[in-house]
């Protein structure tokens, strides 16, 4: 009679090529694990924070203030009163609105600043050595990023692509940069001295002019307004990942 005989799958010899394997690459996984963690810590720098700020819109006396009452308009029930602020809601949220607050605050919001790092390009929209502001500008040019080097204390230098061109221009703090593709006026501010001009012309900075209606798009979108249940408070509120620029959005919001 015929005997069945049980033979594993996994030998010994199995076990001792799984072995050799590992000897001979003992040193992979020492090498793996601080790869993923830099890749992982560098993910997480490039990463920006994004805030919320956050304002109160009420009314009183037909005044519209930050942080007073916002609408009369109520229904009343026996135990208790709703307060109906949906048209409210629709004007603040509305593109005419916003459109009046970029306008105001066109000074401060149509040029982004930046100062670009060897592994991180960062937003400054305060602490600038200086600030730009817009006469007029070839609409092909909004939202692309020109280079911006200080010269010395008297003159700048921009570079920027046209029709995948590179153009450089020297231009004057303080006068006006009058060319074919913008007129533009670029001022030294009070922190730019000139026994710093030495450190600042080290460092490389970006500008990135921006188109209003974008603007007024982009924070648009980004407005959220509730109303607190039986309340006639309106809270507003935006996401930035500069709290600054949320907060100064907020505060010029006015039907």
């Amino acid at each position: 009679m015929e005997q069945k005989q049980n033979i594993s799958p996994i030998q010994i010899n199995d076990f001792k090529l799984i072995w050799r394997i590992i000897a001979k690459n003992w040193f992979i996984p020492l090498l793996i694990i601080p790869i993923f963690y830099l890749i992982g810590y560098f993910y997480v720098y490039k990463i920006e924070n994004v805030y919320q700020a956050s304002v109160e819109l009420l009314k009183s006396n037909d005044a519209f203030y930050k942080g007073s009452v916002i609408s009369d308009n109520s229904f009343y029930s026996t135990s208790r009163s709703f307060i109906d602020n949906s048209n409210e809601i629709r004007i603040i949220t509305s593109f005419d609105i916003m459109k009046e607050t970029v306008n105001k605050l066109k000074n401060q919001l149509q040029v982004s600043y930046f100062l670009v790092g060897r592994v991180r390009t960062t937003e400054q929209f305060t602490g600038s050595p200086f600030n730009i502001l817009i006469n007029n500008i070839n609409p092909n040019l909004y939202e692309k990023p020109f280079d911006f080097k200080i010269v010395d204390y008297n003159q700048y230098e921009i570079k920027y692509l046209n029709n995948g061109l590179e153009t450089k221009k020297i231009g004057r703090f303080n006068e006006s940069l009058i060319d074919v593709d913008f007129n533009i006026v670029i001022n030294r501010e009070s922190s730019f001295l000139k026994n710093s001009v030495e450190q600042l012309s080290k460092l490389d900075y970006q500008i990135v002019i921006h188109d209003l209606n974008n603007l007024v798009h982009k924070f648009k979108t980004a407005l959220k307004v509730e109303n607190p249940d039986y309340t006639n408070v309106l809270v507003l509120t935006m996401n930035d990942i500069i709290p600054q620029r949320a907060i100064l959005i907020l505060l010029h919001i006015e039907l």
